[in-house]
């Protein structure tokens, strides 16, 4: 950035401002001491969101009383019955607080849209309500 337009006499070091010209309603720059310059009116722009990649879920395009499924099941790998219903509980949890984050983003975009989201056979199913 440029350092605001100075004149310096041989007796003093410190730079001296111009004056603001008496015909100028208001100064459109005002020089500070820490070298910025303080600018009135400049137009603020517009906010450019790149958006990332497009979501997984068909959030946009639901109609009210419309749902999806996301199916979650436990490891193959996993023999014992408690074991495995825990598993499959963990699994439930965690598709459900992805969801709901997922949601919670989209909600940000279009407020007007509710979900709401349930655990149930087979996964974590997402229902429009509004």
């Amino acid at each position: 950035m440029a350092k605001p337009t100075t004149t310096a006499s041989k007796s003093s070091t410190a730079p001296k401002i111009p004056a603001a010209t008496p015909a100028a309603s208001a100064p459109a720059a005002a020089p500070v001491a820490s070298g910025f310059v303080l600018e009135d009116s400049v137009p603020l722009p517009a906010v450019v969101r790149t958006g990332g990649k497009a979501s997984n879920y068909p959030l946009a395009s639901m109609n009210v009383n419309q749902s999806f499924l996301v199916a979650t099941s436990a490891p193959a790998s996993i023999s014992d019955p408690a074991e495995r219903a825990k598993a499959l509980g963990e699994e439930n949890r965690r598709v459900s607080n992805r969801l709901s984050g997922v949601v919670r983003r989209f909600k940000k975009t279009d407020a007007s849209k509710s979900f709401a989201i349930r655990t149930v056979d087979g996964g974590v199913r997402v229902w429009r309500t509004a």
